[in-house]
């Protein structure tokens, strides 16, 4: 069984701008945390396969469902990743109209589903209630 300890937070985003903003807003409410970035679903489904027996979880998970390799919705459709994926809270974010119907169609497991751009406000006060 995982248990986290929560030190750092996962962020699988392709986009180095978004990337720059989701850091600047987890840095506001604790500099102390460590921010694991993945850029493609391939290597991201590879690092969260090796959490399966792994005691220090992240204590968050933002993903964009549009990463190469491997597509957001691929990771979070996977049942092998079940375990640990229902462990962390996990933030879904993407740019496109109408993936929230998708993934909700799909009965996907997931904490909230963001649409880019958030505004900056809206997405420090989802933030702030798992940091």
């Amino acid at each position: 069984m995982v248990s986290p300890q929560n030190d750092y937070v996962l962020v699988a985003e392709d986009d180095d701008f978004d990337f720059r903003q989701i850091s600047e807003v987890i840095n506001h409410f604790d500099s102390s945390l460590e921010l694991m970035r993945f850029s493609d679903g391939a290597s991201l489904f590879n690092f969260l396969y090796s959490l399966k027996n792994a005691l220090n979880l992240p204590k968050l998970f933002l993903l964009d469902l549009g990463l190469p390799e491997k597509r957001g919705e691929e990771i979070l459709s996977d049942g092998s990743l079940k375990p640990v994926l229902e462990a962390i809270p996990t933030f879904v974010l993407s740019s496109s109209l109408g993936h929230e119907d998708i993934i909700n169609d799909k009965n996907l497991d997931f904490t909230e589903y963001l649409r880019k751009p958030v505004s900056l406000d809206d997405f420090k006060a989802k933030i702030k209630l798992f940091i």
